[in-house]
């Protein structure tokens, strides 16, 4: 349990910071880095592990969100960051790994299922992602000290991340950037630079050359090759077709969205997955089921137009629904997520024996049990159509191995339109 000591006017500057923070209803991106007189925060935090209490005291805190953000009302449920050392040197909310940073998501669009479950198929293939908990969050701005609401706590890519993982980043992580909607490109690259979460800044001379290298060679056979001294593109391939097969549709690869891009210290760069709460059809009313492998990032593109990434894509994508197959989603890693939810005893009230489930959650727990007990098969059928491609699985030019599709419905400028019906193709189409 987290419980929040704050003033009045330390949450009427949170709020106001969130309202102007220049992304409008947005919110500010997942940070907590405004250092400084600039940084608001709760006089006190404490934190209940079931046994015992700590008061961090002074701890920086954030009213954050982009589509489930909103202000700290007595009656609203705000996204929070948390930098727990900001003020008080040697806090840590894990003092194993020194995790200092972290975001309690109020998780109003994918439940209280979707992010723990999405990440979770990511850990258990060996992808680099931050750690889940949930935990009954309350305070003064409630107005009321009884009041216990539950929320999704999850790890912030910081250096306790990258030290945790540094395997996975050869050494650890040199840069963290962290926006959306700017592709990788040189004449990006300095607006990306603006939302660096490195303590000390960032440096963007491999940045650079990695744009550069991209807008040289996109839309090109030898793609990968031209790239591949920057770019994990093993660890992006598996990326690819995690979000595919999980549809977390609101990502890089398909939105320019929740990006996170880590530079590693074996110079590799690698997109990580960030704000997974919408998948499996989870939120906005089933939104992005039915999305397409190759979306319309750059370095996705990049690959799909390049032979040899194409089908390592290919190879990599059958062996990750192999992979979550046998992992069995739906009878392991989501009734594990449903009983901890309901496990999660309130530390004082009476929660009719459902700790932490709230009325929409039964719901979600079915929408994601038929689509992961559906999806591998449904994968396969859908991978298959993407084996050989031909202008309807590639349809952006690219390359071309043959073959006829159907029609498009492009205009075929080659012919000029007389304006007469062909009254035999139009008996066909009917």
């Amino acid at each position: 349990m987290y419980w929040f000591d704050v003033s009045e006017e330390q949450v009427a500057q949170m709020n106001s910071d969130w309202l102007n923070s220049g992304y409008g209803w947005y919110g500010p991106l997942y940070t907590v880095d405004d250092e400084g007189s600039g940084s608001t925060y709760a006089d006190h935090l404490y934190v209940f592990d079931g046994t015992n209490v700590a008061d961090y005291g002074k701890v920086q805190t954030g009213v954050v969100g982009q589509s489930s953000g909103t202000t700290w009302t007595a009656t609203t449920i705000p996204n929070l960051s948390l930098d727990s050392n900001e003020f008080v040197d040697g806090e840590y909310f894990d003092y194993a790994t020194l995790l200092d940073h972290g975001r309690l998501n109020n998780e109003s669009v994918g439940s209280m299922i979707g992010e723990p479950l999405a990440l979770s198929i990511w850990d258990a293939m060996g992808y680099a992602v931050p750690r889940t908990s949930y935990a009954y969050v309350g305070g003064t701005p409630w107005q009321d000290d009884q009041i216990l609401i539950p929320y999704a706590f999850v790890e912030v890519y910081k250096p306790a991340f990258c030290a945790d993982h540094a395997d996975f980043f050869g050494g650890g992580c040199t840069n963290i950037w962290e926006w959306y909607s700017y592709d990788f490109s040189a004449a990006n690259v300095a607006m990306i630079n603006e939302n660096c979460e490195t303590h000390g800044g960032c440096t963007t001379d491999r940045l650079t050359e990695f744009a550069t290298a991209v807008d040289d060679n996109l839309y090109q056979p030898g793609f990968e090759e031209a790239t591949a001294a920057y770019f994990d593109w093993p660890a992006f391939q598996t990326e690819m077709c995690l979000s595919w097969y999980a549809q977390t549709g609101d990502d890089y690869v398909h939105n320019l969205n929740n990006i996170v891009l880590i530079e590693g210290d074996d110079g590799l760069f690698r997109v990580m997955p960030w704000s997974t709460d919408i998948n499996a059809g989870l939120g906005w009313g089933g939104a992005w089921t039915g999305m397409d492998l190759w979306g319309w990032s750059n370095m996705s593109l990049g690959c799909e137009y390049d032979p040899t990434c194409y089908q390592e894509t290919i190879a990599t994508c059958t062996d990750v629904i192999d992979r979550v197959e046998v992992l069995d989603v739906a009878n392991t890693i989501l009734p594990g997520l449903y009983d901890r939810l309901q496990a999660a005893a309130a530390p004082w009230g009476n929660d009719g024996g459902d700790g932490m489930l709230r009325s929409p959650d039964a719901g979600e727990y079915s929408t994601a049990y038929s689509f992961y007990s559906e999806r591998a098969e449904l994968a396969r059928a859908e991978l298959a159509a993407y084996v050989e491609p031909t202008p309807c699985t590639n349809p952006w030019g690219g390359w071309d191995t043959g073959g006829d599709c159907a029609d498009t419905g492009a205009i075929d400028t080659a012919t000029p339109d007389t304006g007469v019906i062909d009254t035999a193709v139009l008996d066909t189409a009917l």
